[in-house]
């Protein structure tokens, strides 16, 4: 999509409820037109709440850029404080930019900072609570996420999937802690605080205990298709309508029926449940 059909999508959606926007794909700091983005899309309503959720290795560079624009919080995917795991995983080096990126963005301003960790059994999950410690030792709040089946290249299955209740467990051991009351909020996150006050962080449970009853998340991929959930099997595609000067009322109408058929439920674990032929570093949005 254009930059103009990313702001036409959003202008409708906005006219329709929509609230937040997130940013992120794939990886958004590879656009070159991102600081545009997000300054059209902070124009669209003073009251909007953009945020971006990056992988951090290009963002050392790009963080008073983007806060200049108006973006204000950021989410910075990071599975592991080791080096050699890093490369494992992300299959490339980069440790060390992604948490200069986050330095960085401590300096500029942002506020929150959030750090998005998947958890997986045998590979990253004895590093549960030296993550937990980041939120305790600098301003930043860590989202422990179990393991979903978005993989490439379908090496998922239940027995990797380090549950929440378990990542508890394991900083509980170390660390006496209290949950924190949801006031409401339908965010996926159930919130903990350690009980000295040194910070707080979530578990994202989305595997062993689905949120998909209070989901109100959709998603717009990078060629104009909306998933209403990650585990979409379907897709509506807006594309004949974002280049349309007169079509908002058509986009608000065919987003409005999308939603309203939104999946009950993603299904993981079940015996019916299929994965998407996107995996998730192509799904972008």
């Amino acid at each position: 999509m254009s930059v103009n059909q990313i702001i036409k999508f959003v202008e409708a959606a906005v006219g329709v409820g929509v609230t937040k926007v997130r940013i992120t794909g794939g990886e958004p700091l590879m656009r070159r037109e991102l600081p545009e983005i997000i300054t059209r899309l902070s124009e669209l309503d003073d009251d909007l709440d953009i945020g971006l959720t990056t992988n951090g290795i290009f963002l050392a560079n790009q963080t008073k850029t983007l806060y200049d624009a108006g973006l204000r919080r950021i989410n910075v995917s990071l599975d592991t404080l080791d080096e050699e795991v890093f490369g494992k995983i992300a299959r490339r080096e980069g440790l060390t930019g992604v948490m200069e990126g986050l330095r960085e963005a401590q300096e500029v301003g942002f506020d929150p900072i959030k750090i998005n960790s998947v958890v997986m059994k045998g590979v990253n999950d004895e590093e549960v609570v030296a993550l937990a410690e980041l939120s305790r030792e600098e301003p930043f709040e860590v989202r422990f996420i179990e393991f979903m089946p978005l993989d490439g290249e379908h090496h998922w299955s239940g027995g990797k999937v380090v549950i929440g209740s378990e990542i508890l467990s394991r900083i509980g051991k170390k660390y006496p802690l209290e949950p924190l009351p949801s006031n409401g909020s339908v965010a996926p996150a159930k919130l903990y605080r350690f009980l000295d006050g040194k910070g707080q962080f979530g578990i994202i449970p989305s595997v062993s205990q689905p949120f998909c009853d209070t989901c109100n998340r959709v998603r717009l991929t990078a060629d104009g298709k909306l998933r209403t959930c990650l585990f979409s099997l379907d897709e509506t595609d807006f594309m004949d309508l974002l280049s349309d000067d007169e079509s908002q009322e058509q986009i608000k109408d065919r987003l409005l029926g999308a939603v309203w058929h939104k999946e009950p439920g993603h299904k993981i674990g079940k015996a019916d449940f299929i994965q998407p032929e996107r995996i998730m570093n192509s799904i972008g949005g």
